[in-house]
């Protein structure tokens, strides 16, 4: 009788399993939203990070049905930057202490990549945490370091490897060039009583390289919190600021290829929480302001719009200002497009899956899929298209990629 019972519970566990397994399978293709999935997805390549057994080392190979030239040159995972060829071979591995490293940033087209480490030992008080800036190129050649870096500064580089490090705190900005030799410091706001509220001060490169785009609050204690556009070349020239808005705080700001057009979010604290973005031209001059709209922003050559995040909701906004909404299964940490689709990626609380939702440029859904994962890919989350049908989906340790197939 004994017998009898324990292999009855193994029957019903194996059963129990089965059908959790069949429903997240079935989660994968409506989940949230009740609708038939109208595309499907074919696995057809796995670029592994982590060593890799000599019988699978083929799986490095990039497979004849990517186009030659669209894999990523550089990726970020853990306390490492993998360096990939044309094909999606890792011709180079740069490791770096876990404890010091700092993190990663890459320019547009990730043609140069800056790192952050710490230097020495971390100070027991609240004092700036020395670091050292290494910029490098696609190729993983140590262009030049800033040795006097510092941990609570941003650092950002440009395709022509110039690299500007922004100071949050004076809100300053000072900029590198190509081999590092410092070629201009700035404080482009400046508070006369120094009695500050708040100040955010961000900064970016134009897709070009040519032009720095800042972006930022300044919030006296007296006085209204203004947000600001101040465009300055890579001399250091001014060439125009503009006040975008009183009483508002800076959230994000992106701009074109082609630098005729420049958007910003930005929100007002209450009950509710009034929320904005402008649109500007390449000159300064606001072009519409549309309400309701915040969070993180991108530009997406392939649709020529703006593409807003914030929660599960995205919205891609065309350099006329038109609007398109769409909400995905679970709070979106990464999106991206092709000229046929819309897609974002988030973590699903239950199982701490990552999902993705698919849209095609209506904003009407086509697909919603469980991808697995854990927790640890939420620091190495990304979404990208290297075809108009070709997606990848960046995981904590391997890429996978799919082809989007019409049912």
């Amino acid at each position: 009788m004994g017998e009898f019972l324990k292999k009855t519970a193994v029957f019903w566990s194996f059963l129990i399993v089965l059908c959790a397994f069949i429903g997240n399978i079935a989660w994968g293709a409506s989940e949230g939203k009740g609708v038939p999935p109208q595309v499907q997805l074919k696995l057809i390549w796995i670029q592994k990070f982590d060593s890799v057994p000599s019988n699978e080392k083929s799986i490095l190979n990039k497979p004849p049905e990517i186009s030659s030239g669209m894999i990523p040159s550089i990726l970020e995972t853990k306390n490492k930057l993998l360096f990939f060829d044309e094909e999606g071979k890792i011709v180079k591995t740069l490791e770096f202490d876990s404890e010091k490293f700092e993190g990663a940033e890459f320019s547009k087209h990730r043609n140069y990549v800056t790192i952050r480490k710490t230097v020495g030992d971390i100070p027991e008080t609240e004092a700036p945490i020395p670091a050292i800036v290494q910029v490098f190129d696609k190729e993983g050649n140590l262009k030049y370091e800033i040795t006097e870096g510092d941990t609570d500064n941003t650092y950002i580089v440009s395709d022509k490897g110039y690299c500007l490090e922004i100071s949050h705190m004076d809100t300053s900005f000072t900029l590198y060039g190509e081999i590092g030799k410092e070629i201009c410091h700035k404080q482009p706001i400046i508070s006369e009583s120094n009695a500050v509220y708040e100040n955010r001060f961000y900064g970016m490169f134009s897709s070009d390289g040519g032009k720095i785009i800042i972006f930022a609050t300044h919030f006296p204690y007296r006085g209204k919190a203004k947000v600001y556009f101040i465009i300055y070349d890579t001399a250091g020239n001014e060439l125009w600021r503009k006040e975008v808005v009183e009483e508002f705080l800076s959230e994000d700001f992106e701009i074109s290829d082609l630098g005729d057009r420049i958007i910003s979010s930005s929100y007002k604290d209450g009950e509710p929480s009034v929320t904005r973005a402008d649109l500007l031209d390449g000159d300064g001059n606001i072009l519409k302001t549309i309400p309701g709209i915040c969070g993180s922003v991108k530009f997406s050559s392939a649709l020529n719009s703006f593409v807003f995040y914030s929660g599960t909701e995205i919205n891609v906004v065309n350099v006329e200002g038109a609007v398109t909404t769409m909400n995905a299964s679970f709070d979106a940490l990464d999106t991206a497009t092709s000229t046929k689709f819309i897609a974002s990626v988030g973590m699903r609380e239950k199982g701490n899956n990552v999902v993705l939702s698919l849209f095609n440029t209506n904003g009407e859904l086509l697909l919603n899929r469980n991808l697995g994962g854990s927790k640890k890919d939420l620091e190495q989350l990304y979404v990208n298209f290297v075809e108009d049908d070709v997606i990848s989906i960046q995981f904590s340790n391997e890429v996978r990629y799919f082809r989007i197939l019409r049912k």
